[in-house]
């Protein structure tokens, strides 16, 4: 028979809790051990494994043929009720009622004293239920629940009987009950917290005092608890010398006999390292299975729930407008029907003539074909066969110049309609894509860190900002403060201080329970920028922008409008609005540039614009940099200007058009330089990269202004628009 090695740990402690309860002792007598061995019983466990620990550990402290007896009586009914149930179902209060007659076996001890009786006959039942009372819940439900108010003080009211029991155990002065008094405490101050640490300080103490009737130890214990626990939230060797300091005072400050003290000091300093020696991430398991924090679960799991929801009915919705963007996209290009157009053409020009003709359908298909093309027909289209053998050949180029110029229009419209069509399958296609990408980010459920949140609560009362609630997520962090503390930058260094994590107070609303706080996390990453231009004309027909499109992600564009003026300055202000528009929308790079292509080029304008698009993600400090028909533009280091050019037309030029991509990673301090060709047409070569190297301000606004000044001073007269744009990444501290 293989033994499991959860089961034979679990009786290898119920075996420790006998043979220590079998020690705890009250006016001589040893009822409390009876009680539990029988309420094991109870509980399911095997008495025939138990009943020789139980016998073993009463013999231990009395050795006499009296405790054998009576022992053994109490052995033997329990193991025959065991046996009977195992086979036939009976109610559980027959254990209540056998208890009695099985303490018949101790009746020997009793003397003509009434205390002996009173102890047993009240005492053993009475440990019977506690025991039952505390075990049940420990064997049946396996501490997956928390323990109910009864269930605790049932066990409270065990520790104070091994607490009894411990204190028989003294090996050359070394005091176990001190050795395990200290790591129980320590133990129930990190799992329980004040109150737990407290109890368990008070039963030990109620157990001690039992021993020797010495009142002291009920102050020694609770205070030494009380000190622990206010330092649970430290290293834990400051909890164990917190310990030792409540042992210390105690003594000294009553002017107790220190006798033997620094054993007492050995045994809780012994204590205190075996629970120093629990590895963290375990004790933190062991927490989350005795006292989880239920109080907020529902909530945060209808919170996860609410976004499983979302996520799918947005995934379902992006599924929606992909299937939308194939039905009306992947239209044919216009072809008509050419063997209708030549009877047509037959028809028209030939049904007068009565002469055998020589002329095919073939050449008059390729006429048709060669004409719809041009959108007219000439003397030239005609094939030779028909020019030397049709009388009706100027006829047939008046009905083929007529037809054609029809055809032409239809396939004209019909390629502008494919076009738009085209237009609204990418959006449809983007939004998407768009949508399951929402989808993906909202998916997943939100982990939460309760440790931390115990932190940012404890951090913002003790400094006087009174916190109702504290919801810490992977990316955010959201608070109930009283509206009469608040303060917004306090907050913020709190929250960096408690969760080691930078925050920022996104929004502040007032509601029924506080002020309720919204910070999500801080990106790795910040910028500044600023920009410097001048304008040819009245209006500027450049345009820039700089804008956080998310929450880690940062867009820096500059547009030069073809020409100058109001003309110039409209078409890349629209430019400019729609990037912004589609990014802000969360449409990937293809889709943005090819989107708003299209709709300029659609526009009906003879207008482009030659575009730099910049987009940086604050988290990595990657800046992906799209070059539209725009000249060369510079990353600044630390000790080297980087120059990153590209060939394209500019944006709204064609239907179709491929930018220039180039892939940078910026660390704090570096600088990214946008110029229109105003700027860079002044410089020779690289004489523009040598001004930014030279460049020794870190401001962004000092290094616009002196590239601005330095471009002047080469082209007093200003040929075209000028713009300089920069952006500087610095990290958040």
């Amino acid at each position: 028979m293989i033994i499991k090695k959860s089961t034979a740990i679990k009786y290898c402690l119920f075996s420790i809790v006998l043979l220590v309860s079998g020690g705890a002792a009250v006016l001589g007598y040893r009822p409390f051990g009876i009680g539990l061995f029988m309420s094991m019983c109870f509980v399911g466990l095997n008495p025939l494994i138990l009943a020789p620990v139980f016998i073993g550990s009463s013999l231990l402290y009395s050795f006499t043929w009296q405790t054998a007896l009576g022992s053994g009586v109490v052995s033997l009914v329990f193991a025959a009720l065991w046996l009977i149930r195992r086979h036939k179902k009976f109610p559980q209060y027959v254990y209540y009622i056998a208890a009695l007659p099985a303490l018949a076996g101790y009746v020997p001890m009793m003397t003509a004293e009434i205390a002996p009786l009173i102890l047993f006959v009240f005492f053993a039942p009475t440990f019977l239920f506690v025991g039952q009372a505390f075990f049940y819940p420990v064997l049946k439900r396996g501490l997956k629940f928390k323990l109910l108010d009864h269930e605790l003080v049932c066990g409270g009211v065990i520790l104070c009987v091994l607490a009894l029991g411990l204190c028989r155990a003294e090996f050359f002065y070394f005091p176990l009950v001190a050795a395990i008094a200290a790591f129980v405490i320590l133990f129930a101050a990190k799992i329980y917290g004040v109150a737990g640490a407290m109890i368990a300080g008070l039963c030990f103490g109620i157990g001690s005092s039992v021993f020797d009737y010495q009142i002291i130890w009920m102050a020694y214990y609770p205070l030494m608890a009380l000190l622990a626990a206010v330092f649970v939230p430290t290293p834990r060797p400051v909890s164990v010398v917190a310990l030792l300091a409540g042992y210390i005072l105690v003594t000294y400050f009553f002017n107790l006999d220190a006798l033997h003290a620094y054993m007492w000091l050995a045994a809780l300093t012994a204590g205190g390292i075996a629970y120093i020696l629990i590895p963290k991430r375990k004790l933190a398991q062991i927490k989350s299975v005795l006292n989880p924090d239920y109080s907020p679960a529902a909530a945060r799991y209808n919170i996860n729930l609410l976004r499983e929801h979302t996520a799918r009915g947005i995934l379902r919705t992006g599924e929606v407008f992909e299937e939308m963007s194939r039905y009306v996209g992947g239209g044919g290009t216009f072809t008509p029907d050419t063997a209708l157009l030549v009877e047509r053409i037959r028809g028209e020009v030939c049904s007068g003539c009565g002469k055998k003709c020589s002329v095919t359908n073939s050449d008059i298909a390729t006429l048709i074909e060669t004409s719809i093309e041009k959108g007219r027909a000439t003397i030239v289209d005609l094939p030779a066969s028909v020019i030397e053998s049709c009388k009706f050949s100027a006829g047939m180029i008046s009905a083929t110049a007529a037809l054609a110029n029809e055809y032409h229009k239809m396939r004209e419209k019909k390629n502008t309609e494919k076009m738009a069509k085209d237009i609204v399958a990418d959006q449809l296609r983007g939004v998407g894509d768009v949508l399951k990408a929402m989808s993906a980010s909202v998916s997943p459920p939100l982990s939460y860190d309760f440790d931390k949140e115990k932190k940012i609560k404890e951090e913002l009362v003790y400094n006087g900002i009174y916190c109702h609630d504290v919801i810490l997520s992977p990316s955010a962090a959201t608070l109930v403060v009283a509206p009469e503390h608040y303060e917004r930058r306090a907050v913020e260094r709190l929250l960096k201080k408690a969760a080691k994590t930078s925050f920022s107070v996104e929004s502040e609303t007032e509601g029924s329970t506080g002020m309720i706080i919204y910070a999500p996390k801080s990106p790795a990453l910040d910028v500044v920028f600023a920009v410097a231009g001048a304008a040819k004309n009245e209006k500027s027909g450049d345009t820039h922008s700089f804008i956080k499109i998310s929450g880690d992600r940062f867009l820096m564009a500059l547009c030069d409008g073809m020409g100058s003026g109001e003309r110039a300055e409209r078409f890349s202000s629209g430019t400019i609005s729609l990037i912004e528009c589609f990014y802000k929308a969360g449409f990937d790079h293809s889709t943005v540039i090819k989107s708003v292509n299209r709709f300029l080029s659609l526009s009906g304008e003879e207008a482009f614009a030659a575009s730099d698009i910049c987009v940086l993600d604050l988290n990595s400090g990657v800046a992906d940099i799209f070059k539209i028909g725009s000249p060369a533009c510079y990353i600044k280091g630390a000790e080297t200007v980087r120059t990153v050019e590209g060939s394209s037309l500019p944006i709204g030029a064609l239907d179709e058009i491929r930018p220039g991509f180039s892939q940078s990673g910026l660390s704090g301090g570096d600088m990214i330089v946008l110029v229109s060709d105003g700027v860079s047409d002044c410089f020779d070569g690289d004489g523009l990269a040598a001004e930014i190297s030279c460049a020794s301000d870190v401001s962004p606004e000092a290094l616009c202004q002196q590239i601005l000044t330095a471009a002047k001073k080469k082209s007093p007269r200003i040929r075209d628009d000028m713009t300089v744009a920069a952006l500087r990444v610095f990290e958040n501290i």
